[in-house]
Order: structure tokens, then C-alpha cells, then sequence
């Protein structure tokens, strides 16, 4: 490892992500939520400390043209990277700033400033000690009074079966002098073969075979950051609020919105233990216990602002939704949490995306219809998390600009017909982003080049496209075509899919107009 990377892996850059969690609209809902004030302002500063490639900063700048957005990552090839795509939208309202911690600390730039939002992905499980100290100095320097943090990180005890994972994988490349890449498939095969020879770990963990299996679909790059590290770790809750606390900081509660719930949704055994610990962390942590914690997306506060009720509950009520998909007519309204799944009545739920396919609502006008109008407000809010949540209805962002969101998208689908690896586009109705496939991508750039929305002409472009990044066209069971008859079958077919379904789409969400 070289001296500047103080113990992280940068071999491999990080990936190309963009989470959803993070964007300022989806932060408010979830602090309003956990019972406190937002920061609240119509023009803020948001920074990201690790900032890694920019992607997903650069998108939320897309986004939200009222916000000035500062990306800070030691790794210059990130910083690069980030400022090319910044530029390449057109973005004036971001930057990225090659910058370390450790010296950021003992001086925070004045022109930096400060920020009424945070956001700290990940990173915490990665640094050493020391520089999570100096993380929690710069965030002392620079968040304001009622600004909120952003972090998030793996946990206990949900991590306890990869624990001797990351060990070996770690130590394996270190005792073998492997490169990251490498490390990775031959610590792979040494696990199997620990598995194989019956070793004592596989049968004292029963999870940890499964989680090694799940494992290795990841992203190679991902794989590298999460267990190459020398200074790796999980924590629990109270761990992070004490490291925290040094800046100030008080724990809001979690962004991860079916968690915000919780224990109500638990079997009764497990509400009963929860409900006798008196201390709110502790009683976080067994709630961890419970549903077996791996990761979590928490919110804090620098001075934690706990509205009066009536204000707090009107601040609730005019919250405003808009439906972002709708179901199948037979769609079980089974939710898929990290607890477990939670099912729903299918009148309930019909009757909310209904209520939205009319247009915008606020939470207060939902809650006039029946049957929530009878029912605690409580109840209706775990509705529309769970549907937010599974990505049926959205929040409304109000200040965004098209213009920008479209010349964003452009110029990710334009890298991706050049090679690039993102998979997310901007989506303005939302305030965050959406998942778009290679083939989508292409499309979207045969579009943005002025191709006819037409099945032949598109069909066409996303051949040559296809072509051009040495791509086969495969058939919906993933096997390659040859014969050129069916290549151009299902092309075109992937193209009026596009046309008919996905396009559509992507214009209500405000991706494309």
C-alpha cells in the first residue's frame, strides 16, 4: 500500500453507483419521519466526504440546481474522473476537490465553507481509526446548526458470518503478494476449498457459505473495497454515535425507510424486549439483533431539531407524493424488507396509487379518504414508505430544471456508448436516480443523436452501437444470436419494448422529455 492511501486499497477505482438515500429530498422525508426537523432551506450545501468516482453527486447536482454540491475524495483518478463528468454535463453547480483528511482537519479550507447536509457512504468501515477522528473533525469544522450526516456502514451482527471472509480474503492476498483483481477469484477458491475440507468455521457459520455465494456476484470493484482493506470494520450503532458525538452530532434515526417502523412490525416476543430498554441506542441495537442488522443508513444531527407536535404533524401532512409506476392488477403488495417481508392489504394500497394516478397529493389529503381518515396517520405513513420504498411512488422534487436533467442523462448515456460502466440515469420528478440497462442507455443516445423514435431506425443504432463496444445480442434466456435474421428480431423487438414501455417511463419521471 502506498503512504498516501493510509491502508486503502487503490488499485481499482470505486464503482460508479448512485443510492438513492442520499439525495437531499429522500434525507428530509426520512428526518421528518424520525421525528425531527430537517434543515429545510430552498438553497443548501451538500458535501460528500469520499466522494469516491462523483457519479452520484453529480447526478444529485443534476437534480437539485438550488443546491451547491462539494465532492472531496483523496484518490486523485476518482477526482479526475468526477470533474469529466461534470463538465461533460455541464454542471456549474458542483465540484470535487482532491483533498485528505487528516490535513483537512487541522485545517478546514474557509472557501470550502459550510453545509447543511453531509454524506458519508461507506466510508467509515474503510478508514482507520484515525481517520475516522479526522472525518468527525472536518464534519465538526463545516456542517452548520441543524445540518444533517449521512452515514452509512456495515453492521453488526448482520456482518458477523463475513468476518473471517474479509479476514482470509485480506490476508491471503497479503501472504501471497497478489494483485486486488486476483486476490479476489483465489481467495474464492481458498474458501471453497476451507468449505470443502469440512473446516470448522463452515459449521460453527452456517450463513457464511451462503453469504460467500452472494458474494461472489458483486462487482469485482465493489469486492476490492470491501474486503482488500487493511483498516476494515463493522460496527455497531452505539459505536458510530459515540464517534460521532465529538462533532456535536445526535442521532436522528435511520434512512432506510421500512426500518423507521420498526419494532412495530416485529413478532410479539421481539416487540416485548425491545419495548424494556429504556436507552433509545441500546434499543436500536437490539432491534439490530433481531432482524440480524448487516448495513445501515443512519441520520444525524447537529443539534437535534424536535418540532412542537402540531407543527411536526402539519409539516407531515403537507409532504407531497406523486405515483412513479403502478402494478400488476394481481400484484400481492408483498414488501421485501431487511427484516423480513411485510404484506399489506390490497384494497389499501389500491386504493393510494389510484388516489395518485389522479396527480400530486400530500400526505394530508391521503389521509382524508377513506379508510386512512378513521386510522392513525402512523398507519397510512407505513403505506407510503413501503411503497416508496419498492419504488411506486416517489416524492415530488419541485425545483429541478429539465434542461439540466436531460443534458446530465445525455452525456451518461453518451459515455456509456463510449464504454462506460454506469447503469443509473436522473430522473427530476424523484429527486434521485433510476436504473437503466446498457441496451436503454444506448437508445437513449440514438435518441439524443436525433435517430427517428421509430423500431427500425433504433434497432439499427443500438446494432451499431452494440457493435462498436464488441457486444453480442442475446436472446431473453441470455444465449448469444448468430443467425443476422434473429439479431435483427430481437433488436427490434428490444426497440419497441423501449418505444412502448420503458421511454414512456422515463418521460413521467422526468428523465427524458
Amino acid at each position: 500500500m502506498s503512504d498516501w492511501s493510509h491502508g486503502y486499497n487503490v488499485a481499482l477505482g470505486y464503482t460508479y453507483g448512485s443510492y438513492r438515500e442520499m439525495s437531499p429530498l429522500w434525507l428530509n422525508f426520512a428526518t421528518q419521519l424520525g421525528g425531527a426537523e430537517p434543515p429545510g432551506a430552498r438553497k443548501f450545501r451538500y458535501l460528500e466526504l469520499g466522494c469516491g468516482q462523483g457519479f452520484g453527486l453529480a447526478l444529485l447536482a443534476s437534480l437539485y440546481p438550488q443546491g451547491e454540491f462539494i465532492g472531496i475524495d483523496f484518490n486523485p483518478e476518482h477526482i479526475v474522473h468526477a470533474r469529466g463528468l461534470s463538465e461533460a454535463a455541464g454542471l456549474k453547480n458542483v465540484r470535487f476537490e482532491e483533498a485528505d483528511f487528516l490535513t483537512l482537519a487541522k485545517a478546514w479550507p474557509g472557501e470550502y465553507g459550510r453545509f447543511d447536509y453531509v454524506a458519508l457512504h461507506g466510508i467509515l468501515s474503510w478508514v482507520s481509526a484515525s481517520l475516522r477522528r479526522a472525518i468527525t473533525d472536518c464534519i465538526n469544522h463545516c456542517l452548520r446548526p441543524g445540518g444533517l450526516v449521512y452515514a452509512s456502514y456495515n453492521t453488526l451482527p448482520g456482518w458477523l458470518p463475513s468476518l473471517a471472509l474479509q479476514h482470509f480474503f485480506s490476508r491471503h492476498q497479503a501472504s501471497n503478494g497478489l494483485a486486488p483483481v486476483p486476490a479476489i477469484k483465489e481467495g474464492f477458491a481458498f474458501m471453497r476449498q476451507m468449505q470443502e475440507a469440512n473446516a470448522g468455521l463452515f459449521q460453527t457459520q452456517p450463513f457464511l457459505a451462503t453469504r460467500m455465494e452472494a458474494a461472489a456476484k458483486y462487482d469485482q470493484a465493489y469486492l476490492v473495497q470491501e474486503y482488500l482493506h487493511e483498516n476494515w470494520k463493522c460496527f455497531w450503532l452505539s459505536e458510530v454515535v459515540d464517534e460521532l458525538s465529538a462533532a456535536k452530532l445526535g442521532f436522528v434515526g435511520t434512512a432506510t425507510l421500512p426500518e423507521i417502523f420498526l419494532p412495530g412490525v416485529l413478532p410479539e416476543p421481539m416487540r416485548n424486549l425491545v419495548a424494556q430498554q429504556a436507552d433509545p441506542i441500546f434499543r436500536q441495537e437490539v432491534i439490530d439483533a433481531c432482524i440480524n442488522q448487516a448495513f445501515r443508513r443512519d441520520l444525524f444531527q447537529r443539534g437535534v431539531q424536535r418540532p412542537w407536535a402540531l407543527r411536526h404533524a402539519e409539516g407531515i401532512r403537507q409532504i407531497k407524493l406523486r405515483l412513479t409506476s403502478r402494478p400488476p392488477t394481481d400484484h400481492p403488495f408483498a414488501f421485501t424488507t431487511s427484516f423480513g417481508t411485510i404484506n399489506k392489504a390490497s384494497e389499501e394500497m389500491w386504493l393510494l396509487l389510484n388516489a395518485m394516478g389522479e396527480g400530486p397529493r400530500t400526505v394530508g389529503e391521503l389521509h382524508g379518504l377513506a379508510p386512512f381518515a378513521g386510522q392513525p396517520i402512523a398507519n397510512l405513513l407505513q403505506s407510503i414508505a413501503l411503497l416508496i420504498n419498492a419504488d411506486m411512488l416517489g416524492l415530488v422534487n419541485e425545483g429541478y430544471d429539465i434542461k439540466t436533467v436531460m443534458r446530465f442523462n445525455r452525456a451518461v448515456a453518451q459515455a456509456v456508448t463510449a464504454g462506460a460502466p454506469y447503469g443509473y440515469l436522473a430522473a427530476a420528478q424523484t429527486g434521485y436516480a433510476i436504473q437503466a440497462s446498457l441496451a436503454g442507455m444506448l437508445l437513449l443516445d440514438a435518441l439524443a443523436s436525433n435517430v427517428p423514435a421509430q423500431p427500425s431506425p433504433l434497432a439499427d443504432a443500438l446494432q451499431k452501437r452494440l457493435s462498436a463496444l464488441g457486444r453480442s445480442v442475446s436472446n431473453k434466456e441470455g444465449h448469444p444470436l448468430t443467425e443476422p435474421e434473429a439479431i435483427k428480431t430481437e433488436l427490434l423487438h428490444t426497440a419497441e419494448k423501449f418505444l412502448a414501455g420503458i421511454l414512456p417511463t422515463w418521460k413521467q419521471l422526468g428523465v427524458w422529455a
